[in-house]
């Protein structure tokens, strides 16, 4: 074996060991990625329904309290002042 010859076999090699590498590290990665999200899963859904029953929770609780102003001149009033108001105003049945 000559010296270019030599040289050539080793860049290969060492070509061939860098993408070795990278796809280590991005399978490492991807796999890191993938545990973590599906560790955040259960967290992430528990937080969807705690904030969509939380928020009908509450609108329930203010159309008992400000019910009253349904009956009133006020109906745009009571969604104003309705703690969610976004929330009253979706659910309400006179918006």
């Amino acid at each position: 074996m000559e010296l270019s010859e030599l040289n050539e076999t080793w860049q290969r090699l060492e070509e061939a060991l860098e993408r070795a590498n990278r796809f280590s590290e991005e399978t490492l990665r991807r796999q890191k990625l993938d545990a973590t999200q599906k560790s955040l899963r259960p967290l992430k859904l528990n937080q969807i329904f705690q904030i969509l029953f939380g928020g009908i929770a509450l609108d329930d609780q203010a159309d008992g309290i400000l019910g009253h102003l349904e009956r009133s001149d006020c109906a745009g009033l009571r969604n104003r002042l309705h703690p969610h108001g976004g929330v009253g105003v979706l659910f309400s049945e006179s918006h």
